[in-house]
Order: structure tokens, then sequence, then C-alpha cells
């Protein structure tokens, strides 16, 4: 009979094909070119994330140099302010002469009165001199004045640098004397970084050599002389396309690591390059750091900044991914159904020719007139009827099964189905069959039980489990038919003395061709649906099967449906229990 044994055994020993292949190996060939198509697929990826990277890094380096850009054109801005406004208060030395010669030694009252007067002026620095000094090589004289006395040592750093080399006299060559600006700086615990801006002046008629200066801090630069280098052009109109430096840059002013000056946007930024603010032969550690806001720094480049590919890249990797792994089970779900269509086909093929053997030996014994005694004759034509029901019912249940996924609940009958006499005849029906495999069926039935089913459904699903129960119960063994009420359902319980259904499994079994490992070695055979057909078929009438442990050992099948009440007056016509279809074969 058709069950679901065939196909455990199927899946338990894996699906042959007609080469003796499993399906893995059959499958190898399509798993190593799924396999080279994802990791093509993953190198193409990660080289279109690395392509996409450096793009963005050189986009982004592009940035960097035109804040780079940016700092160099401030400090040599903040430096030309420092000089035009250091070279206003120099110009009252020597008659305000280009050349800077003087025929006399200045007072350094002078400067300071010149640094008062370039202040009022409201020239781009502010000059705030700490003192002002005058040194004078051939006496080696030094002489300062202003709010802050150097102390004796700074007095000693302070001509140790303007002196430069003894052996090469640092006025020794009139052109180096002529328009000399010089600015040096050193270190100072005051302060910080001291920056000295000093000039040569050549004696003449009998004047000496002189160096004039002033000592000055970055501090003394007011933020309106930051604002106004900062208000300047500090990229080229090309690239900024008239936006402001207050929108485009952020910039801070640093005397070695103190912040001395902010613009408005002060946050740092991937974009920043820092220069430092004194270009020559100036040693301080004071710089400029530019910070290109992030907002613009796709209007500097021609296309903008490119974006980043990573989540695109990533997710097109993983639908990738996804879509190959699809292919692979898909093809090897076709593989699989392939098999189980051969296999299927192999097991119903081999059911329908067994009963087709025997009415064709016994047909053809009748028509040869090989059987002359009337019980010979009579016994001969009792297989030949039995053998073309069985064909019948295993015709049915490939059919059942094939309509299952596309039919829906049907309404139950008008008229209550007394449960007693159908499962009787099909007991009295079924008996020979289970007699010959020397197994014995017992009846527990309730005479006054009455069911909401079709008694052609009912009597096909309960044909399937008796099959089922006496194909696995042990030789000489007993199967118990018994039915009950339990509440407002009947139920009708198959019970066999077999090893019974493990707990994991008593779901798949109800499953299309599902075997279980042990009956792998089972003589039994069938298609694999006798159980799927039985839930489909109890399950057009909203009822249940299941199965679970029996009170004497072995499985337990149940059938559960709407109960009836049965009239008592009710006539059943005995023709409507005819037995159409005798056993089937199905497999638990």
């Amino acid at each position: 009979m058709m069950g679901v044994t065939s196909f455990r055994r199927f899946f338990a020993r894996g699906p042959s094909t007609s080469s003796g292949r499993t399906p893995h190996v059959r499958s190898t060939g399509l798993f190593a070119v799924l396999l080279l198509a994802l990791l093509a697929t993953i190198a193409l990826t990660a080289q279109a994330w690395l392509a996409s990277r450096a793009q963005r890094r050189a986009a982004e380096e592009a940035v960097r140099d035109y804040a780079r850009f940016a700092a160099n054109n401030y400090a040599m801005e903040s430096q030309r302010a420092l000089r035009q406004s250091a070279l206003a208060i120099f110009s009252w030395l020597g008659a305000k002469s280009s050349r800077l010669e003087a025929d006399s030694l200045y007072d350094l009252a002078v400067l300071s009165d010149a640094a008062a007067d370039v202040k009022g002026c409201k020239c781009m620095w502010d000059p705030q001199p700490l003192y002002f000094f005058r040194y004078v090589p051939s006496t080696n004289e030094l002489k300062t004045i202003g709010p802050h006395t150097p102390s004796p040592m700074e007095l000693d750093v302070l001509r140790d640098s303007i002196r430069g080399d003894p052996k090469t006299p640092l006025f020794a060559a009139p052109n180096v004397l002529r328009g000399a600006f010089y600015m040096v700086s050193f270190p100072d615990s005051l302060v910080g970084e001291r920056i000295l801006l000093l000039t040569a002046l050549h004696g003449v008629r009998g004047a000496p050599d002189a160096i004039y200066g002033f000592a000055s801090s970055l501090s003394s630069f007011s933020p309106r002389t930051f604002r106004a280098v900062g208000s300047m052009q500090l990229l080229p109109p090309s690239l900024t396309r008239g936006v402001k430096n207050d929108s485009l840059f952020a910039v801070k002013v640093f005397d070695d690591h103190r912040l001395v000056y902010e613009s408005r946007y002060n946050g740092d930024t991937v974009y920043s390059a820092r220069s430092p603010l004194w270009t020559g032969n100036v040693t301080t550690k004071a710089a400029v750091q530019v910070s290109i806001l992030p907002n613009m720094a796709s209007r500097l480049l021609i296309g903008g900044m490119p974006e980043t590919r990573a989540p695109l890249l990533f997710a097109f990797c993983v639908l990738s991914c996804a879509l190959l792994l699809s292919a692979f089970v898909i093809t090897r779900r076709a593989q699989d159904l392939a098999s189980i269509r051969d296999d299927f086909t192999s097991s119903v093929s081999h059911e329908l020719r067994t009963p087709l053997a025997e009415i064709m030996v016994y047909a053809e014994m009748l028509q040869l007139g090989r059987v002359s005694a009337p019980d010979e004759r009579s016994h001969a034509v009792s297989v030949i009827v039995r053998e073309a029901r069985h064909l019948t019912h295993l015709i049915d249940n490939v059919l059942l099964f094939s309509r299952a996924s596309r039919e829906q609940p049907t309404a139950p009958p008008a008229n209550p189905l007394p449960l007693a006499p159908l499962v009787h005849e099909l007991v009295r029906t079924f008996a020979p069959l289970a007699r010959r495999q020397g197994i014995s069926i017992h009846e527990e039935l309730d005479e006054d039980l009455a069911a909401s089913i079709s008694a052609p459904v009912l009597r096909h699903a309960l044909l399937n489990l008796l099959d089922n129960a006496a194909k696995y119960a042990p030789p000489s063994s007993v199967v118990t038919v018994r039915t009950s009420r339990h509440w407002e359902q009947v139920r009708i319980c198959v019970d066999d003395r077999g090893e019974g259904v493990p707990t994991a499994e008593r779901e798949r079994i109800w499953e299309p061709y599902v075997r279980l490992p042990r009956e792998v070695t089972s003589s039994s055979t069938g298609s694999g649906i006798g159980l799927s057909v039985v839930r489909h078929l109890v399950d057009r009438y909203r009822g249940r099967a299941w199965v679970e442990d029996a009170p004497e050992g072995g499985a337990r099948f149940v059938i559960e449906v709407p109960g009836m009440t049965l009239p008592r007056t009710a006539e059943v016509d005995d023709g409507s229990f005819s037995i159409r279809s005798p056993v089937a074969q199905s497999g638990d």
C-alpha cells in the first residue's frame, strides 16, 4: 500500500540516480561554479570599494592641499602685515631714507614715539612692543627702553641673537646694511615665544653702524588683525566662487601650543593643515591652522566630494551572495525533486505491478482453461476483483494527494455517519489481508457514536491507517481499532504493537515522502504519501490526525472529527458502507 515509509528509507539512504551518484556528488560541479561566482562577486565588490576609497582619499587629500595652500597664504599675509607695521616704525630712523643710513645714533625714544604714531593711525597691526633696543657692534653696547625690562640672561640671548658670527661681521657688506630687515625669536618664560624685529643702519660721516629693533609677542596682535588677514583672498577665486572666507575656513593661531586666536567656526575637521606663521629666519614655533569646513569641501572640487560607496557596495555584495545562494538552493531543490520524482515513479510502478501481475496470472489461467474446479475458478475471480480494487485504491491515493494543495475545507454532511457499522465492515474486509501477515484485528467500538464526515473519506483514511499498522506491527501481534467520544469530537484510534514513533518524528511522518531512519532496512515498500493523504482528508472536514504512544506499546494513530448525535430512529442505507476500495499499502 502507498505510504510515507518509502520516502523515509529514501531520505535515510539518500536519493539515488541511475548512475548511482548522490545529489551531493552531482552538485559538486554546480557548487564549485557558484562558489567561484561568489568569490568573483566578493573580489569585484572589494575592488570597487578600494577604488572608491582611493578616489575619496585622493579627493580628501586635494582638499587638504587647498587647506595647506590657504594656511601658507594666511601666514604670508600675517607676516606682511607685521612687516608693514614694523617698517612704518623703522622709517622714522635714517630720516625715512630707504637706504637706512644715519650719520648719528638715534635715541630709542624716537622708536617709542614712532610706535605710538603707528598705533594711532590704525594700521593692520596694533604694535605693543615689550621693549625697544639698540645694539652697537663696534662697542658691544646694548641699550633697551620700554615697559618690560629684560633680565641679564635675556640680554645675553638678545646680544647673541643679533651679533652674528664674529668671524664674519654682520655688517661687513654694505648691501646687507642697506634696507636689511630681520625677524628672529627666542623663548621667554613670561610671554612665551618672543619675536624680535630689527633692522641695521649703516653709519655714515663717522657714525657707527647700529642695529635697532623691538621685541614683541604674538599675543600683541589684536583679533581684528587676524580677522582682517582672514578676509583676504586665501584661495583662487575660481575655487571659492564668491564664498567668503569665514564661511569656508576655520582658522586657529597658535604660539607654540598656546591658542592665541580662533575664528567664528573653530571646530577641527579632517581637512586641516598647519603652516609656520613666520617664514625666513624666524625660529618661533608659532603656527596657523586652517580647516576647511566639511560642508564646503565639495564646493572646492570639480564634481564634488565623492560619496562613500561602502553601504551600497555592501548591499550589492550581500544581494549577490543571497542570489547565488538562492540559485544553489533552488538547483539543489530541483535535483532533489527530480530524485523524488524518480523514486516516487519507481515506487508507484512497483506497487502497481504487483496487483497487475496477480490479475494477469489468474486471468491467463482462466483464459487458457487451466482452472476447471468451481472453487478454483471462484478463488481466481475473487483474487482478480480484490487486486483490481487494490489498484483502484492506489490510484485514488495518488489522485487525492495530487489534489491536496488545491482543495478547500468541505462542509459537513447533513446526516450523521454511524461509526460502528462502517468500522466493522472495513475491519471485516481488511482482516483476510492482515491474516496473510500473521496479524489479527481487535475491535472496541461504541455503537452510539456518529461523525460529521463523508463515509468514503473516512473509509479511505481508515484503510490507510489499518494497512500502515499491519505493515509495521510485528508478526502474530494484534492491531486494535477503538472509537470513543471526546467532548464534542469523536476519535478513531488504531493501535499497533510495533516499535512506535519517536517523539521528534511525530510531525514529520505526516509530510509526504518521509521515512524514519530505522526503517531503511525494512522490506515494506510504498510511495510515501499514505499518511499525508490521511491528514489531508481529515483536515478537509475540520478534523485532526496525530500519533502518540499506544497503552500496550507501539504507536497509536488517532483520527478526531466533529461528532453528531445519532437519532434513535435513523435508518442507514447499508449500501453506503459498501467497500469500494480494499486495502491500500501505506507507510507511517
